[in-house]
């Protein structure tokens, strides 16, 4: 498409086509559910929580299509073929959580895609399901048992990260052996992040940030109740030795503690996996800090002397003046107090001083008319 010399027209192929016909004013319908429609598509000052595609490459492991499925599916445990015979057959306990679930959407077809080489598929498929947020599971003889966690920005793919998965853990046979609940669907879960590795590491500071975009669920505006704690995910990533990444998923339980605050319990629901970092790509710069822009409206006014910590609690600074510590009176100590010799005699206070030479000088006109007289008597 371009733009003729007098800007009144524009060219689409052959065809010379007005201006005035690609005006951004558009007619408002008839019909209201088009409406709505248009209107879900337009930005957000909050936006909905992200959409997260889950598909495989041309060639996947069992354990790592397992961990997805984990992560994405809802079948169910018992094998049954869809919720409606679950009901019929009483099998409501068997249902399997979905860890992205309503905002997660598996592929069954398997996609000859490789983030590292080409986005274009991912970018395709990302704008088809509205989606921006990918995983993808492969393996080959270099890189076995390969998944990789990726989002976009903008159409197009920002961030990517390849790990290895080495150890993995089944949801169905964790929730059996420990007889723990399924997590309540949907719920904001809860992430912790244990070890150094978080903070020192740059690319483990990437990763964790990309962990938090991808399981962080709705916004929050109200704060977060008591009772909704309660059948809330809980993601556990510890950093071990040689950068492996322990992850364990943990599902919440309130017990009776004889107070109005109930104990919280956590029961190991899985997955559990251990994943090894290995290639990694990173967006630049501008691109992310355009990523990260945040709007007017919901930027906090700036307070003089008020500020908030890494746990979102405010703290404020209070200026002192200046404080003369020399007269500022201090707790006296006995080992602090310095050792003085047997030949000096203590140190007496100034009103003492004065008294005793007082007394002195009394004293010693007394002595003086005394040995006048005793004098005069012997002569």
């Amino acid at each position: 498409m371009s733009t003729t010399p007098s800007g009144q027209t524009m060219r689409l192929g052959n065809k010379i086509i007005p201006k005035e016909h690609f005006s951004t004013k558009r007619k408002r319908s008839k019909k209201a559910k088009i409406e709505r429609a248009i209107k879900a598509e337009l930005p957000k000052l909050i936006e909905d929580p992200k959409r997260a595609m889950y598909f495989r490459g041309l060639r996947a492991s069992e354990p790592c299509v397992g961990f997805m499925k984990d992560l994405v599916s809802d079948s169910l445990h018992s094998g049954v073929a869809s919720s409606q015979n679950a009901r019929i057959m009483g099998h409501f306990d068997t249902l399997q959580y979905s860890l992205q679930k309503p905002h997660g959407v598996l592929m069954q077809k398997r996609n000859p895609i490789l983030p590292f080489e080409d986005t274009s598929s991912i970018e395709f498929l990302a704008e088809k399901n509205k989606c921006g947020l990918f995983f993808e599971t492969n393996t080959n003889k270099k890189r076995p048992d390969n998944i990789m966690f990726g989002r976009l920005f903008d159409g197009q793919v920002l961030d990517v990260a390849e790990f290895g998965l080495k150890a993995y853990g089944c949801m169905e046979d964790i929730t059996k052996l420990n007889s723990a609940p399924q997590p309540r669907n949907p719920s904001k879960p809860i992430m912790i992040f244990n070890g150094d590795a978080w903070v020192n590491d740059p690319d483990m500071a990437h990763i964790q940030n990309l962990f938090q975009d991808f399981y962080r669920g709705r916004t929050m505006k109200d704060g977060l109740a008591l009772p909704a704690i309660e059948g809330a995910p809980v993601f556990s990533f510890t950093a071990g030795e040689d950068r492996v990444i322990h992850l364990r998923v943990y599902v919440t339980q309130l017990k009776k503690s004889g107070t109005r605050i109930p104990k919280v319990k956590l029961v190991a629901c899985g997955p559990f996996a251990d994943l090894t970092p290995r290639r990694s790509k990173w967006g630049d710069s501008a691109t992310r800090s355009e990523a990260c822009t945040v709007p007017e409206q919901l930027r906090e006014s700036k307070s003089k002397n008020i500020s908030k910590n890494a746990f979102g609690e405010r703290m404020g600074t209070i200026h002192v003046g200046k404080q003369n510590i020399d007269d500022m009176q201090t707790r006296k100590e006995k080992a602090l107090k310095r050792p003085r010799d047997e030949d000096e005699a203590p140190p007496m206070p100034p009103a003492a001083v004065a008294k005793a030479a007082a007394a002195a000088a009394a004293g010693g006109s007394e002595v003086a008319s005394k040995g006048r007289g005793r004098k005069a008597r012997r002569r």
